[in-house]
């Protein structure tokens, strides 16, 4: 096989109103052929409340992970976003599909008024609109009421400064995002609460996200500013004062930023160090840290804490429901925390909340097998020849036990790997075969040196060792 392949998951949770619950959303592998599998690249899992029919299975019932096969030619999944009765899919055609109640009715999967409006390249829906981006930069409103899309753009167009030129072009918007009580737009520089203007840089906005009652931005500098009700420290400013207009986040000032998040009442971070600060409310878990005051726990943060984990874990993305946290690592496990009544963790827990991170991939049959299936489509395509042995390190350590970050070259080597891919074995001088004792999958000791380092699929943590230099296997 001479193609190159590599999985990567992606996973959206979603604010649906206060009674809250979320779906996850993954490429779904229904099959070991890899061929199969990019041909069927409209599969996903996701998971949770299903009052509405929104996750298009006959049962009401809320689901933990399962499959959804798409039955139409709309080409792959860009983005899916949803509210709390409606479940929305934006296709590479351009096309919106969505299941659930629209315009008093039920429906399954149905392309939004197909008019010729669009190609959408981005949406954010809330329980009442859907907000879309065209390719040219337009903004369009669809109304869940009368079924019926807008283009919102020239009342954005009315709310620009006096100073800008009439014959100028209409604001390019780059960015949407909903809440049920909250509708943003974002241009290069400028952010509106639709239609009103609430924030203008001269540095551009990279993302925007927004909770029931707070806005979060940011900017290509790294830095963040955070807006509205504070009530319980969702902005992370140390206080609970409402913030009537964006306020720089200073506990965070000097870190970089990559990605954030905005649950109900709290918010996430991502650095370029791959680390993650969570703050805000904590009554359910959601962030990852004990609840508990016997157990000295906390209920709030109105700072940014950073998340620590059992063992090192660089953090690739963070999404957030309105009382729970999904997490995304690097090495493609998935990470959840707080409110599971509804199993909007994908899983079955014995209480409806839990207040520390939980591997998901490791819980959950279907996740588990697409991680597996990663590390057949390696071997697939690498195969080491005679003793050899191909293993993935584990990440280095880039944080002391105090909490500094390390450079580099004083980065921690972690000496302890998994096995991706072994060959026959070696020859002995009559021609037989002796097996290779380490299987796909074992976690094995290293040297402190030796090996031959590669790259796959642009990742450089993969080693090829002989058999005999490894040391021991780790149980």
């Amino acid at each position: 096989m001479n193609k190159s392949y590599k999985i990567h998951f992606f996973f959206f949770c979603k604010i649906v109103n206060y009674f809250m619950f979320c779906y996850i959303v993954m490429p779904y592998i229904s099959t070991t052929d890899l061929d199969s599998y990019l041909n069927s690249v409209m599969g996903m899992f996701w998971c949770g409340f299903n009052g509405f029919n929104q996750l298009n299975i006959e049962s009401n019932v809320n689901l933990d992970f399962h499959a959804y096969y798409n039955k139409g030619d709309y080409g792959k999944i860009l983005q899916v976003d949803f509210s709390w009765s409606t479940a929305s899919i934006l296709t590479s055609s351009g096309k919106v599909l969505t299941s659930g109640l629209i315009n008093k009715k039920i429906i399954n999967f149905e392309v939004l008024d197909d008019l010729g409006y669009g190609p959408f390249k981005s949406i954010s829906s809330s329980e009442s609109k859907i907000l879309a981006i065209d390719s040219i930069g337009n903004c369009w409103s669809y109304s869940k009421c009368d079924g019926k899309w807008k283009d919102i753009t020239p009342i954005l167009q009315r709310e620009r400064q006096d100073s800008v030129s009439k014959n100028q072009n209409q604001p390019l918007i780059n960015y949407v995002c909903c809440s049920d009580t909250t509708h943003l737009a974002a241009t290069h520089n400028e952010i509106y609460s639709i239609p009103t203007k609430i924030f203008n840089s001269k540095f551009k906005v990279t993302q925007v996200v927004c909770g029931f009652e707070h806005i979060v931005i940011l900017m290509e500098t790294g830095c963040l500013y955070t807006q509205g009700s504070s009530s319980r420290g969702q902005l992370g400013h140390g206080e609970l004062n409402e913030e009537d207009h964006p306020r720089l986040l200073k506990s965070l000032d000097g870190i970089r930023v990559i990605n954030t998040s905005a649950g109900g009442w709290h918010t996430a971070a991502i650095t370029e160090y791959n680390d993650l600060y969570m703050w805000g409310w904590n009554h359910s878990g959601q962030l990852g840290i004990s609840n508990s005051p016997e157990n000295g726990g906390i209920i709030m943060a109105p700072e940014p804490v950073l998340i620590n984990w059992a063992e090192d874990t660089d953090i690739e993305q963070v999404s957030l429901g309105a009382r729970h946290s999904m997490v995304l690592s690097k090495n493609n496990i998935l990470w959840g925390c707080g409110w599971n009544a509804h199993k909007q963790l994908g899983i079955e827990t014995y209480q409806l909340t839990c207040d520390r991170m939980i591997n998901l991939s490791d819980l959950s049959p279907l996740l588990k097998y697409n991680i597996l299936f990663e590390q057949a489509s390696i071997a697939t395509k690498f195969r080491p020849l005679f003793d050899r042995v191909l293993v993935k390190r584990l990440d280095a350590v880039k944080q002391s036990k105090g909490g500094i970050m390390l450079p580099e070259s004083a980065a921690k080597k972690i000496r302890e790997a998994t096995v991706i891919a072994v060959g026959p074995g070696a020859r002995t001088q009559d021609g037989k075969t002796v097996p290779i004792d380490v299987n796909v999958g074992d976690r094995v000791l290293l040297p402190e040196y030796g090996g031959t380092a590669i790259q796959l699929d642009d990742d450089d943590s993969y080693t090829i060792f002989k058999e005999s230099e490894l040391l021991a296997k780790v149980e």
